[in-house]
């Protein structure tokens, strides 16, 4: 790998988000996972990924977003000139911008893993990485931050199902049965 050809930057007054980009064309990125979620495109060239034993094209104009903890792959496709721009993001500041967009602390959602072919998303995605890598104005970069995560939260995030009581099914026909047992006797008429 080149020297210095993945670079990290943590932009300043947006707690929770990481970007990294990729220009070795020849840099192999293989199975990993996120603890945040990646949300990722190119600027040049396509990339090709593996997930759940099915592979993939991300085209130049596409948008990949992988949960977090989903394993992946990633490398170049037919070419020799790579710019790969992802963004890193947590749960934690994910759920602070809907709860600022909704007004509501009490909704959840989350960014399921695919990939999408969607010009407005990608062409927000570089003009929102120009403007954390250059400008000085932390109220310029919040809010062209919220502008792209608005967009993708409208188009592609689901809520957060309720997690399961899991354990309680058994008490829960134990009772049943119980009173089903207690009424046998009883004339239904």
């Amino acid at each position: 790998m080149k020297q210095n050809s993945v670079q990290y930057h943590i932009p300043e007054g947006i707690n929770g988000l990481e970007l990294l980009t990729c220009s070795d064309a020849g840099y192999h990125f293989s199975p990993h996972f996120h603890d945040s979620y990646c949300i990722w495109l190119n600027a040049s060239s396509a990339e090709t990924y593996t997930y759940k034993g099915n592979s993939g094209i991300l085209q130049t104009g596409d948008v990949g977003i992988i949960a977090p903890g989903e394993v992946h792959s990633n490398s170049v496709f037919g070419s020799e000139s790579r710019q790969l721009l992802t963004y890193y993001l947590n749960d934690d500041l994910l759920q602070a911008v809907v709860s600022d967009i909704t007004g509501r602390s009490d909704s959840s959602i989350e960014l399921p893993t695919d990939f999408h072919s969607d010009t407005e998303a990608y062409m927000g995605l570089i003009t929102l990485w120009q403007t954390l890598k250059i400008s000085k104005s932390t109220l310029e970069r919040q809010s062209a931050f919220y502008e792209v995560l608005s967009l993708l939260i409208n188009r592609y995030a689901n809520p957060v199902q309720p997690e399961i009581d899991t354990g309680r099914e058994q008490k829960r026909t134990s009772v049943v049965i119980e009173q089903f047992h207690d009424r046998i006797d009883e004339d239904l008429r």
